[in-house]
């Protein structure tokens, strides 16, 4: 099984179903408090499509941003947290490599402040 990140025309990333959901936690705590209607507005986008494919093509520059940082802030804590432990399994490596290829291919799109 495949995720989908479609940030828009020709942009997006596919990733394994099990890096999808990771990807997605890293950044879910780590929206900004006056940022949560945006956190609540994307996750439900997954919801509605009924897929693992997150639809960023949809959403504002406010909440594009959102996603964004917290993305960043999630990778920066899960990459901090690994470094002090000797407790990596199989996913992190791969996790690490999505996720900044994630937040290579969102710095290109037009919305990002």
């Amino acid at each position: 099984m495949a995720g989908f990140f479609y940030i828009g025309d020709e942009n997006g990333l596919s990733v394994g179903s099990h890096v999808f959901y990771r990807i997605l936690e890293l950044s879910k705590r780590h929206f900004e408090i006056d940022k949560k209607d945006c956190q609540e507005n994307i996750f439900r986008s997954i919801e509605e499509t009924g897929m693992d494919m997150l639809p960023l093509d949809i959403h504002d520059s406010r909440c594009f941003n959102a996603f964004y940082q917290a993305l960043k802030r999630g990778l920066k804590e899960y990459v901090k947290s690994k470094n002090v432990s000797f407790d990596i399994d199989e996913f992190y490596s791969i996790t690490v490599e999505n996720t900044q290829e994630l937040i290579n291919k969102l710095e290109r799109d037009t919305r990002l402040n």
